[in-house]
């Protein structure tokens, strides 16, 4: 009876020691897990911000482009509005 204890005691200690790697393969998954999910948010970010960029280059695209030709005589009366009343010339509306 006391070889079946002493047997059934290394059993139970063979199996925690186990369970104490385990636990400690867990920590560093777990470590390195965290690790990745840092790496991926960062990864996301730069994602993010290259879209953006290009959104931000689109509109500086549309911003430069030709004016369309009734906004240009609008702009160009506005010029001479500008000048007739600098010369002291009263505007034309």
């Amino acid at each position: 009876m006391t070889r079946d204890v002493l047997a059934h005691l290394r059993a139970i200690s063979a199996q925690q020691s186990k369970i104490r790697g385990l636990r400690n393969k867990l920590a560093i998954l777990r470590e390195a897990a965290g690790r990745h999910a840092d790496a991926l948010g960062e990864f996301r970010a730069v994602r993010a911000a290259a879209a953006a960029y290009s959104q931000c280059l689109a509109e500086c695209m549309r911003r430069c482009a030709p004016a369309p030709p009734r906004a240009a005589r609008a702009l160009l009366w506005a010029a001479v509005q500008v000048l007739r009343f600098a010369e002291g010339s009263p505007a034309v509306l």
